[in-house]
C-alpha cells in the first residue's frame, strides 16, 4: 500500500473483514462488475457501493484486479473439481446443471472480464492461475477418467481441447445468441459436439 492510499475510515465494517462479513463485500464487486462491466469498475465505486473503505480495499487485495478475481472465485460458477458421476455423459450433465444454475455469476461475469483480459496483464494472469487453470484441470482430469474407464478415445485428436470445448459455449452464449444458455441447451450441445469427438466408436 502506498502513501497515498486513505487511511480507514472510522467504523469501517470492513476493517478487519471477518469472514462471516466478505460475502457481502463480494456481491457488491460483481454487482457492480454487471452493472458497469470491468473497466468502469473502481475502486471508489466498489467502496461506496459495500460501505468500506478503500484504505481496507487496498490493504487487503492491492489491486482493482486481484479484487475483482477474488469475488469471482467467491462466487463458485460451477465447482467443476467435485464432478464425479462415474460417467463422461453423467459428468458433462453435472456440469450443465452447475453452470446453469449459477448462470449470471458463471457465463455473465467471466465474460465481462474477458475483454479486459486483452488489455490488463496482471488480471489476465490473477484469473489464469486461480480460476481458470482450476477448472481446466478438473476438466482435464475428467477427461483421463474417462479414458481410464475405457469411455475415451486416447487417440482421439480433440482429447487435448476437451477444457476448451466444454467451457466454449458458457462463454459465447450471450454474445452469439443474446442469452444464457440453459442445462438443456449445453447437454444437447455436449452430445452432439463434445461427446462425438472424444468417445470411443460404439
Amino acid at each position: 500500500m502506498t502513501s497515498s492510499t486513505p487511511p480507514a475510515a472510522p467504523g469501517d465494517r470492513y476493517s478487519r473483514l471477518p469472514k462471516e462479513r466478505e460475502h457481502d463485500l463480494y456481491d457488491a464487486v460483481l454487482q457492480v462488475l454487471r452493472d458497469v462491466g470491468y473497466e468502469a469498475l473502481t475502486m471508489d465505486t466498489v467502496s461506496v457501493r459495500a460501505h468500506v473503505s478503500k484504505a481496507t480495499l487496498y490493504r487487503r487485495w492491492h489491486s482493482k484486479s486481484r479484487l475483482v478475481v477474488a469475488a469471482l472465485r467467491h462466487a463458485e460458477p460451477a465447482k467443476i473439481s467435485t464432478v464425479d458421476t462415474g460417467s463422461l455423459r453423467g459428468d458433462l450433465y453435472e456440469v450443465a446443471r452447475r453452470v446453469t444454475d449459477r448462470a449470471v455469476e458463471s457465463g455473465a461475469l467471466l465474460s465481462a472480464v474477458c475483454h479486459a483480459m486483452r488489455t490488463d496483464e496482471e488480471l489476465a494472469r490473477t484469473l489464469r492461475e486461480t480460476l481458470f487453470d482450476t477448472e481446466a484441470a478438473a476438466l482435464a482430469a475428467m477427461a483421463r477418467r474417462a479414458v481410464d474407464r475405457g469411455e475415451a478415445d486416447p487417440a482421439a485428436p480433440a482429447l487435448p481441447y476437451f477444457p476448451q470445448l466444454v467451457v466454449a459455449p458458457v462463454l459465447t452464449a450471450t454474445l452469439l445468441q443474446g442469452e444464457e444458455c440453459d442445462a438443456g441447451q449445453l447437454q444437447a450441445y455436449f452430445d452432439a459436439v463434445v461427446l462425438p469427438a472424444v468417445l470411443l466408436p460404439g
